[in-house]
């Protein structure tokens, strides 16, 4: 009976880090193409603003304004691209002001309900700040904050991370990266910057 109650664990811990990782749909390492015709055929949203890195031509950036994105006013939904695969995205909220502290905790039970509990999650003010005290969006806009949490996917040997956090700008920001290609994008910035010196 013991073992067949760890057979089972085991396999629903194999079911569970097999999930992937996804926004609106996309699967990490679509084209920028079929980013751009899947976005407008599920959300309706077309047209977006197209960046291409002038320091890096293998770098692109579509960026779509002022859509919806889990049920919250989006003032940015942006994807990045290299080598027209899909593999980082950065959504930036602004929930109304009242609401930031509540509008987290909901965004991150949500993405934990998907993902699991989140493997690093912080949540602490600097003085003269402290939870509970009222005053946290002063501290929140003061930079006197530090409200995150990030979820490796999947959890032992994590290829795509999803992190939350508040700006001191009052807004959320979400972030999706997936590691096998950012990890060489971040590694050739590196190797850029070493050239200075």
């Amino acid at each position: 009976m013991r073992n067949f109650i760890l057979g089972i664990t085991f396999f629903l811990s194999l079911q569970l880090s097999a999930q992937e990782l996804s926004l609106w749909n996309l699967k990490y390492g679509i084209t920028q193409k079929q980013a751009i015709a899947q976005i407008a055929k599920e959300r309706g949203l077309t047209d977006p603003e197209i960046v291409n890195d002038t320091a890096d031509s293998d770098n692109t950036l579509i960026y779509y304004s002022d859509c919806s994105f889990a049920g919250e006013d989006a003032e940015l939904v942006a994807l990045n691209f290299y080598k027209d695969q899909f593999y980082r995205a950065i959504i930036m909220l602004k929930p109304k002001e009242s609401r930031l502290l509540t509008k987290y905790d909901s965004l991150v039970d949500d993405i934990s309900t998907k993902y699991g509990k989140p493997d690093k999650k912080t949540y602490s003010f600097d003085y003269p700040f402290e939870e509970g005290d009222g005053h946290e969006l002063s501290a929140i806009k003061s930079g006197k904050s530090n409200i995150g949490s990030r979820w490796s996917i999947p959890n032992r040997m994590p290829t795509s991370t999803v992190s939350i956090g508040i700006t001191d700008a009052a807004k959320i920001a979400i972030f999706y990266n997936y590691l096998k290609i950012s990890d060489i994008v971040e590694a050739k910035e590196k190797n850029k910057n070493l050239k200075d010196f």
